[in-house]
């Protein structure tokens, strides 16, 4: 698959109208994605599509695809298996330029799924449209005022998420708010049928608002390509992987959950490394890798300051240090002068590590 055209990933990422195809009219899981938008705040066209309903939640439902006015940027299209065929043909009459497709039962179930996935990208190859999943949660940007769950922060930041699960994509989003890290641009790309991970690393490594990319993936199936895409954006900006199902359980549970394939844990980082990326191996370290990058220039060199509140703290850091191959800076006598300016007199150490003190660890105001 070739690089996405820009106006594709424009129209993903800042679409000026979306259509949620399969609304339902309960508290189903579908309903979030209208949620969502809403709490948001986004400002384009919005419609909703369900044959069985004439409004909802004060918004006029219309009763097939077709109806919508078109062009449409992006659809969000929930509907079941059997009826996906008839709504992207619907959804080519209007000119649909990309999709979201929730529905799940597709490649990660096998044989049966893959052919239907399959059928899937080829019928939406023929009517021009550009699809993210199947079995995802789609798109995040709250610079575009996109969700997909309600309540999702609306600040936006300079991380930007390539991610494989949707459930891992709204936590690590969750998580890194409360640290007041956030997030510019997130894609939940599940079975990656069409779109897969390197073209959204292809898009944001040209994209001015994102710093930093991090990912969570289960499996590529452009092995190549994506580690020509990683190497290429790693020389302009740090890229964070953290490569899941390595382990024969964790294989088996990524095969079910987006029917990817995994490989050998030591050769993917190995690869990911030469590269240039950053190999993770969970959420917390994904998110805390992420917010170095995110807040700090990027460093040049092996040589780090350690400040910390406890001293025992400071220790361990400094194993973790040592045992990643980095050296503890030696502090000029004219830094030493200014952390003891603003220090208290005793309980603390003004070399490095810089140790604040127990009592004073909790003042925010000392570590800035």
């Amino acid at each position: 698959m070739t690089k996405a055209a820009g106006d594709v990933m424009e129209a993903i990422f800042s679409p000026q109208s979306v259509a949620i195809v399969g609304i339902p009219a309960g508290m189903k899981m579908g309903r979030l994605f209208l949620m969502g938008l809403q709490s948001a705040g986004y400002r384009g066209a919005l419609h909703l599509v369900n044959p069985k309903l004439d409004e909802l939640d004060g918004m006029k439902v219309l009763k097939r695809t077709g109806d919508i006015p078109g062009p449409l940027d992006l659809a969000i299209v929930l509907v079941p298996r059997e009826k996906l065929l008839q709504v992207i043909d619907e959804l080519g009459e209007i000119k649909t330029k990309a999709a979201v497709i929730f529905t799940a039962g597709m490649g990660e179930l096998g044989s049966d799924g893959v052919n239907h996935q399959r059928q899937l990208v080829e019928r939406a190859r023929k009517n021009g449209i550009r699809l993210i999943g199947p079995n995802c949660q789609g798109v995040y940007a709250p610079r575009s005022g996109l969700s997909f769950f309600p309540a999702m922060p609306t600040t936006a930041g300079n991380i930007s998420f390539v991610s494989g699960s949707g459930s891992l994509a709204s936590l690590s989003v969750g998580r890194g708010a409360s640290r007041g890290m956030f997030f510019n641009k997130v894609i939940s790309f599940g079975n990656a049928a069409d779109l897969t991970a390197s073209d959204f690393f292809d898009h944001l490594g040209d994209d001015p608002d994102t710093r930093v990319i991090i990912s969570y993936i289960e499996g590529i199936p452009e092995g190549r390509r994506f580690y020509e895409t990683v190497s290429r954006i790693s020389a302009r900006k740090p890229v964070v992987v953290w490569k899941a199902g390595l382990t024969d359980y964790g294989a088996r549970a990524a095969h079910s959950h987006t029917g990817a394939l995994a490989g050998d844990e030591q050769i993917w980082r190995s690869a990911l490394i030469q590269a240039g990326a950053v190999p993770v191996s969970g959420m917390d370290e994904m998110i805390d890798t992420a917010m170095i990058f995110s807040f700090s220039s990027q460093p040049v060199g092996d040589r780090v300051a350690i400040l910390s509140g406890p001293g025992g703290l400071a220790v361990s850091a400094a194993d973790a240090a040592a045992r990643a191959g980095l050296r503890l800076a030696s502090l000029s006598e004219d830094t030493q002068k200014k952390i003891a300016h603003v220090l208290p007199p005793a309980g603390i150490s003004i070399q490095n590590p810089v140790g604040v003190g127990l009592g004073e660890s909790g003042d925010v105001d000392i570590y800035t």
